[in-house]
């Protein structure tokens, strides 16, 4: 009876598969794939315009490319083309170390989600066991209660132990895999930041006059730190997260029946959609923060790099005033970014205690009636608890995702400029 919890986890993971795909077709997830059709299509318009532009001749000029200031996104280019251009960093064809590890990052963080599912059931065999007179607790274990000597203390007690022992495999599995992988990230961060740092000793004198040195020094750096938490999130939060949903409501679907499975993908499915929609929305005030905060930085560099100009022209209230001015423009953006997270955090609070008080109010039923017992209440409570821990970090991820992508465009900006003067194909070494 110990790992008689089993059965319905292998039952489950089938049923799972029905409800990802629910999952995938739900408001929630066309919100997040939305962006990502939107800007492939404006993608293949450009560059249908583009080829219908482009010289007939091989004689002609090519175009000149529009400026791209750093920092600034280009709106043409899908999510899905910056993430096929990090590929290669994370799945480097010459280190086949690092595809190792890769793979069994990902081994690892399957086995964790599946272990964690683990948790709840051994809490909800121990109450019911806890529950039970020592002769139902003699019957259930045959033979092997004569061995064990007191059922009642042995059998609960064991499946406490496993619970515990659950709860500490489902974090040394996770920490296990953040160790692996960070191998990986570290890895492609370094290879990125050397091929910009190469090309942008490659541009021509033209680029390094007309530089913002402070711009210029935060787009990589964002960059570099965009890297780290696309690689993370989407292999690590995002994937998983829809895997545990899928997998608790084919649970939930396989034990207790239809109803609970489509209160549970409702309650994810509304909560996904809320978060996606208002981080969306507030995604404004944070685009202002951000662009308040590389004007200040920005600011600082210069005016410290013309340190003698402004001494020469007594210009120090001058730069004061353009400072403070910036600084102003981040404390309102940083404030409006505060006011909208708290009311993110209540309304996903709201729709999470709704889902688990319908849950519970079914279950609630189910007990009274004879049907379910308390271990069963429970049970459908740890999953959903569990469930609401990786959602509470949704619109994080999302809002973060986005940004990540914004200013991992910008440093691919910076790989793809071309230098206005370069070297004749056939010339020699000097």
């Amino acid at each position: 009876s110990t790992w008689g919890h089993l059965t319905p986890l292998v039952r489950g993971c089938a049923a799972s598969m029905l409800a990802l795909r629910l999952l995938r077709s739900s408001p929630a997830a066309q919100r997040f794939l939305a962006p990502i059709a939107l800007s492939r299509d404006r993608r293949h318009a450009s560059a249908a315009a583009a080829s219908d532009s482009a010289p007939s001749t091989p004689t002609a000029a090519p175009r000149a490319k529009r400026e791209m200031p750093v920092g600034e996104p280009d709106n043409a280019s899908s999510d899905m083309t910056k993430l096929k251009r990090l590929l290669p960093y994370l799945w480097p064809s010459d280190k086949p170390e690092l595809k190792r590890r890769v793979v069994i990052s990902m081994a690892l963080l399957l086995s964790a989600k599946v272990v964690n599912v683990q948790v709840p059931w051994f809490l909800k065999e121990a109450i019911d066991a806890l529950g039970k007179s020592p002769a139902q607790l003699a019957s259930t274990l045959g033979e092997a209660s004569s061995a064990l000597g007191e059922p009642v203390l042995v059998m609960p007690m064991a499946l406490l132990a496993g619970y515990g022992v659950a709860r500490v495999a489902a974090v040394g599995l996770g920490e296990l895999r953040s160790a692996l992988f960070s191998r990986v990230t570290q890895n492609a961060i370094r290879a990125v930041s050397l091929d910009t740092f190469r090309h942008l000793h490659s541009l021509d004198l033209n680029f390094h006059l007309g530089r913002q040195t402070g711009a210029l020094a935060r787009a990589i750096e964002r960059g570099s730190r965009g890297i780290n938490f696309l690689l993370s999130s989407i292999l690590f939060n995002i994937a998983p997260t829809l895997f545990e949903v899928s997998l608790v409501c084919g649970i939930l679907w396989s034990s207790y029946g239809a109803s609970y499975a489509g209160v549970t993908l409702a309650t994810t499915a509304s909560y996904a959609a809320f978060t996606l929609s208002f981080t969306e929305w507030r995604n404004k005030f944070r685009k202002d923060m951000n662009a308040a905060d590389s004007d200040a930085g920005n600011k600082v560099i210069e005016s410290l790099l013309n340190y003698e100009t402004v001494k020469y022209f007594s210009n120090e209230a001058r730069e004061n005033e353009r400072y403070d001015a910036a600084l102003r423009r981040y404390e309102t953006a940083a404030q409006r970014t505060a006011e909208s997270l708290a009311v993110l955090n209540f309304g996903q609070g709201a729709i999470l205690s709704a889902g688990l008080a319908a849950l519970l109010y079914k279950s609630a039923g189910g007990v009274v009636a004879g049907t379910m017992s308390v271990g069963d209440v429970v049970l459908i409570n740890g999953l959903m608890l569990q469930l609401a821990f990786p959602l509470n970090f949704l619109g994080m991820v999302y809002r973060e995702t986005r940004q990540a992508l914004i200013d991992l465009q910008a440093l691919f900006a910076l790989l793809d400029k071309e230098p206005q003067v370069r070297g004749a194909p056939d010339a020699r070494e000097l």
